[in-house]
């Protein structure tokens, strides 16, 4: 009953809710080593992006974030970058994310332009109006149809499109991260 009053339960709509209580978290995780870096959690009704927003402060300097595309909003990708020294971010673009192209640099490798929404400055004063990023397109095997992946490291020469199609495939090692907490260390005992 504590549990229940103090992290919700989600609604199922016609269904009703949740059996049990839920726990809402954002995680940062070394992908490579699947070291947790610091995790945050709390209520259920309380946003993913506010539980994110508190692990920034945690992501070191020089450092490339990938983050899950749910994330895909303004607040969130300049909050990660501008809370330290040459922090980047690269994320999976949505299929219904805009952008203008500023630069093509190939085919598959544009610098774009996208448009902060009136509500997410209305929310976040700070926020600029526009901000730029890096489109890079692939297709893969697994999938249907072009991916377009979105980055603050927009500098071709120094950040081959290939190798960023790369990284964001290394972000599926965090599931593995995941694993081996629930199904080794706890032994499946949630």
């Amino acid at each position: 009953d504590e549990n229940r009053e103090h992290f919700g339960l989600a609604s199922g709509g016609n269904r009703g809710d949740s059996g049990y209580p839920l726990v809402r978290m954002a995680t940062l995780i070394a992908a490579r080593s699947h070291l947790v870096a610091a995790a945050a959690f709390g209520p259920y009704s309380t946003s993913e992006y506010a539980y994110a927003n508190e692990l920034w402060p945690v992501i070191p300097d020089d450092s490339l974030t990938v983050v899950d595309r749910n994330y895909l909003a303004a607040a969130v990708l300049l909050g990660l970058q501008s809370g330290g020294s040459n922090r980047h971010w690269l994320i999976r673009a949505k299929t219904n994310t805009r952008w203008r192209v500023l630069e093509s640099f190939s085919t598959h490798d544009k610098l774009v332009e996208m448009t902060v929404s009136s509500e997410a400055r209305r929310q976040h004063p700070s926020l600029p109006k526009k901000f730029t990023a890096r489109a890079v397109s692939y297709r893969h095997p697994d999938s249907k149809g072009q991916q377009w992946l979105l980055s603050s490291l927009t500098d071709p020469a120094e950040y081959p499109a290939r190798e960023l199609v790369a990284l964001y495939h290394e972000r599926w090692e965090i599931e593995l991260g995941y694993d081996e907490i629930k199904t080794h260390m706890l032994e499946r005992r949630e």
